[in-house]
């Protein structure tokens, strides 16, 4: 199975070369939520080889290109595709803004991506003789976001003030520029190879024979009375025996050498009596050749920022704020497992994972005159972009096991 999904999205405000007045709160704000929501469910089933491989590619914010690159850039991690981050924009350039209340410039995005992805390839291979089964998985994936939140108010060198305004910005309440940006990738994966293989020698046959047959071998019945019974000797319940035990069925007697009455006896008695069938004298076979092999490749890669601008700007307000806000996020969990049992088995499981945040966040107030008649004026920037993966990996083999992980995180 391959599978593609990609979204290309932006949100835009934007004042330019204009004079906007309000009598209360003035906002120019542009919003971003776009996300994909991405989900794979595979399962091959075979009674001999069971070969099942996976490619998703979910990118948010990069143009498309071709599944080989994409393939490339996940096995690489090559950046072959450009980006054309998802964004918001709340842009003022050259423009007079007059506000009796509050004066808000801001850009909020949020775009994330969840993808969550399974495979399983399932051999089952059973026969008398030569039965052989392998079962393989192999999942390539890639998970990438391109983001940014990008909010100023920006006065160029062209750009002259009407005559009669003292100030470019003025407000009567708080002025807020603030950019905040929360892009993620959220990503759970399961891989499983399972191969069970069995050649039974027959052995099926003749349990299935032996549990047909109403008498076996005895030496006593139940309704016999008092016998001397010895270790290992074999009684036969009547059917009309009440003292326990199930009628009809086989005991061997545990116990020491003895006079016992068999029509009282109670063969429910695990200390002296084991219940015995027909089919429990023929041993399990369990021989063949089985292999499993799963194979993970997995890459979630964030790229994000906020920026927040005050330019060439002469301001008045009761406070200014200037805020970058970042919170790039990657949770993911990748989860794989290889089982192989037979005779003669195998197992092969390896995991190679890498989960990439490169994010920033920039607040300026640049070559600006700033007064504010009642309150503080803060520029501030803010980066708490984190990482959370885990790799679960799992062999189970009762011959040859590998496992081999390899994780790569970086901000």
């Amino acid at each position: 199975m391959i599978v593609t999904n990609l979204v290309l999205a932006d949100a835009a405000a934007f004042v330019t070369d204009s004079l906007l007045q309000a009598g209360g709160d003035l906002t120019v704000r542009a919003d971003n939520d776009a996300g994909i929501d991405a989900t794979l469910n595979s399962v091959t089933q075979s009674r001999e080889k069971a070969v099942g491989v996976s490619l998703a590619f979910n990118t948010l914010g990069w143009e498309s290109q071709n599944i080989l690159f994409l393939a490339l850039d996940a096995l690489l991690g090559t950046d072959i595709g450009d980006e054309q981050p998802s964004g918001a924009r709340a842009d003022v350039v050259d423009s007079v803004l007059l506000a009796g209340g509050d004066l808000t410039v801001e850009a909020v995005n949020a775009a994330a991506l969840n993808a969550t992805l399974s495979n399983a390839a399932e051999s089952s291979a059973s026969a008398l003789y030569g039965a052989s089964g392998a079962g393989a998985s192999a999942v390539l994936a890639s998970n990438m976001v391109a983001a940014d939140a990008v909010a100023r108010v920006d006065y160029t060198a062209a750009y002259q003030r009407p005559a009669g305004l003292a100030r470019d910005v003025d407000a009567g309440g708080d002025l807020v520029i603030r950019a905040t940006d929360d892009a993620g990738v959220f990503a759970n994966i399961k891989l499983t190879a399972s191969s069970v293989t069995s050649n039974t020698g027959g052995v099926s046959v003749l349990k299935n024979s032996l549990a047909q047959l109403d008498t076996a071998a005895f030496k006593f019945e139940s309704s016999d009375g008092t016998q001397s019974l010895e270790f290992g000797d074999i009684v036969r319940l009547a059917q009309d025996h009440d003292a326990g035990g199930t009628p009809g069925s086989l005991y061997r007697y545990m116990g020491p050498d003895a006079e016992v009455d068999l029509s009282a006896a109670n063969f429910d008695d695990d200390g002296y009596w084991d219940r015995q069938e027909p089919t429990d004298m023929i041993p399990e076979l369990n021989i063949g050749d089985s292999m499993a092999v799963g194979m993970l490749v997995v890459r979630n890669d964030v790229r994000s920022r906020a920026d927040a601008l005050l330019s060439d700007a002469t301001v008045q307000s009761a406070t200014v704020a200037v805020a970058a806000v970042e919170s790039s996020t990657i949770r993911a969990v990748n989860d794989s497992e290889s089982v192989s049992e037979s005779g003669s088995d195998t197992a092969v499981n390896g995991v190679i994972a890498s989960n990439i945040v490169q994010s920033s966040a920039s607040a300026q107030a640049v070559r600006s005159t700033l007064l504010t008649v009642e309150g503080d004026i803060v520029v501030s920037a803010d980066n708490t972009s984190f990482i959370d993966a885990r790799n679960l990996s799992n062999v189970v083999s009762g011959g040859t096991g590998v496992n081999v992980t390899l994780a790569f995180n970086s901000i």
